[in-house]
């Protein structure tokens, strides 16, 4: 008599891609065409094989990549016309951006803070060193007020910066703005809970509730405080 097995699962030691917070909130809850759910995963995996930033994936390389084309069941002309939208939708929602180009390749980043900025640093960088005749030579860019990075601020507040912290620490800049992260650390240490757990429910719950504004008026770090507070105990209850 045969029996019902259940599937096998993820094999030992299988690797796994940061997706930005949001996306799997109400992000998903949005999106309401497959195919843009479908080529935006996809583009987020081909995105973390490549290294350095910004990570570029060109309209060429969704359209050859056979996963996408699996997923979406088409070949050729459909398939190009389907990426295209489904592309279009995730530009149009703000999870990707169009990468300047003057080259003609059509590419795209996911818009996270870290790919904007990267942007930004090329588009200053691409500028010729003297202004074409008739033109106005570029304003010098404001000054950038010099202050510790995330990965500073945690070995400075949370521990070490060991390998497992750091990788935490690269995910966590994938799926939040710098300013987050720095904030997140910064009530952590004035709760007297320096770890990198605590840090993390703070920007998970900023991720699907949205990050509160303080109001004038009065001091409410007490106030801002009990939140995580509540939370960090529910998670202590749950170790």
């Amino acid at each position: 008599m045969a029996t019902d097995r259940p599937a096998p699962g993820f094999p030992p030691g299988v690797s796994f891609t940061p997706v930005p917070s949001p996306l799997l909130g109400h992000i998903l809850a949005e999106i309401s065409d497959p195919s843009e759910l479908r080529v935006t995963l996809r583009f987020i995996w081909l995105a973390s094989q490549k290294k350095g930033v910004p990570r570029p994936v060109s309209l060429e390389e969704l359209v050859a990549d056979r996963v996408i084309a699996g997923a979406l069941g088409l070949t050729g002309d459909d398939l190009m016309d389907a990426v295209r939208r489904a592309v279009a939708g995730a530009v149009a929602r703000g999870t990707l951006a169009r990468l300047p180009s003057s080259d003609g390749v059509e590419s795209y980043v996911l818009n996270t803070e870290p790919e904007r900025r990267a942007i930004a640093r090329l588009g200053v960088a691409g500028r010729s060193a003297e202004a074409a005749p008739g033109t106005r030579a570029a304003e010098p860019a404001p000054a950038v007020v010099d202050r510790p990075n995330i990965y500073v601020l945690y070995e400075q507040n949370i521990g070490p910066l060991t390998p497992m912290a750091g990788q935490l620490l690269n995910q966590a800049a994938l799926s939040f703005p710098e300013e987050w992260i720095r904030e997140a650390i910064q009530i952590a240490v004035a709760n007297n809970a320096r770890n990198w757990k605590y840090v993390s429910a703070i920007l998970d719950r900023w991720a699907t509730e949205g990050k509160p504004r303080e109001q004038p008026g009065r001091d409410l770090q007490e106030d801002r405080l009990e939140p995580y507070r509540r939370a960090y105990g529910r998670y202590l209850k749950r170790r």
